[in-house]
């Protein structure tokens, strides 16, 4: 039986642990899938870790792993993409509380028309808009833990 070593960035991380928890949930035995676990810190480092045989499989985010293909392309040719996580949001940008609602609708202004200013830079960066999500949007990433909780997947293990 193979190894089944993953990579994974951090335990709090939604694409790098939480989502890849979710897929292979089903198919865990007795609270486990992977055999062993190997915490990187960064998706690079997880990458790097699969490309070197440190691991077997690791959940990189997708725009992560377009800017390896770009930046690192001897990287990304060492690995190769076997599937896709469920769907959830991205990382928010947030501000604190106590910042007035006029001040952050001109951070949304400015960041979206910074990206209609500067096109190939919004190219190069994969942006295409900042969108206000409702913070109900992100209770997908409870639901994916909740899923696999569920099946008595508690941890990436």
């Amino acid at each position: 039986m193979p190894r089944r070593t993953r990579a994974y960035n951090q335990d709090d991380s939604n694409s790098g642990m939480n989502a890849l928890r979710h897929a292979v949930a089903l198919y865990a035995h007795e609270g486990a899938f992977f055999r062993a676990a190997l915490r990187t810190g960064s998706h690079v480092g997880s990458l790097q870790a699969v490309a070197d045989n440190r691991a077997d499989v690791a959940a990189i985010d997708c725009v992560t792993f377009a800017f390896v293909c770009d930046e690192m392309p001897e990287l990304a040719r060492r690995v190769r993409r076997i599937g896709m996580t469920a769907a959830s949001p991205g990382l928010p940008l947030i501000a604190s509380d106590t910042v007035p609602a006029a001040t952050v609708g001109a951070l949304r202004e400015a960041l979206n028309e910074a990206l209609a200013v500067h096109p190939e830079r919004a190219k190069r960066l994969r942006l295409q808009g900042f969108s206000a999500l409702p913070l109900a949007d992100y209770e997908r990433i409870v639901q994916l833990e909740n899923e696999a909780r569920a099946v008595g997947y508690t941890r990436l293990g």
